[in-house]
């Protein structure tokens, strides 16, 4: 069963990274890989955010930064030496690698879509549903594209969506459950 899987895995990986190869999206997919693009994006997307949600944002800001550190180190440290799981462009030939850069050795599950789905999850439970839909399409084209540039598997892309929306919704739980006590200890 594991085998059948790994090899859809690879078949999918292929016809992504090498099925759709063409300079045109060699360049926007490695736009939206650009982690400084995203830094800078987030930047304008908090400040747009504080305007229109501003009693809430203090909250949302601090539950969403404690997402995203228990995302990305859970995901970096503990997960990816745990499963060991090479990078297609680590373990595989004949692949289409844009820029003809890998990164570290182990791919799953994959930080840029744990993060990505760390900050949709967050936002989904926290603010408007139309916030969270773009959060949402941004998380999957962020995923596809680490696919398409060669260096994770659709299954790293899953696996990192399902650790980002998994440890997202504990803190927010964990973070309604204090502001519940805290609210009741008030009163």
């Amino acid at each position: 069963m594991w085998r059948v899987a790994l090899a859809f895995d690879e078949s999918l990986f292929r016809f992504i990274n090498i099925g759709w190869a063409s300079p045109a999206l060699d360049r926007i997919m490695s736009v939206v890989s650009d982690k400084y693009l995203w830094l800078v994006i987030g930047v304008l997307a908090a400040i747009a955010l504080f305007l229109k949600f501003k009693s809430r944002m203090n909250t949302v800001l601090l539950v969403l930064l404690i997402a995203l550190a228990l995302t990305d180190s859970i995901t970096y440290q503990i997960l990816k030496p745990a499963f060991s799981r090479m990078r297609p462009c680590k373990q595989l030939t004949e692949i289409h690698l844009v820029p003809e850069y890998c990164g570290g050795d182990y791919g799953f599950p994959s930080n840029h879509a744990a993060n990505g789905m760390a900050v949709t999850t967050v936002l989904t439970f926290m603010l408007s549903r139309s916030t969270a839909a773009i959060a949402l399409g941004l998380t999957l084209l962020v995923g596809l594209s680490r696919v398409y540039l060669g260096v994770h598997f659709p299954g790293d892309v899953v696996g990192g969506y399902l650790v980002g929306a998994l440890v997202a919704t504990v803190v927010v739980f964990v973070f309604q459950i204090l502001q519940k006590k805290r609210r009741q200890a008030v009163i």
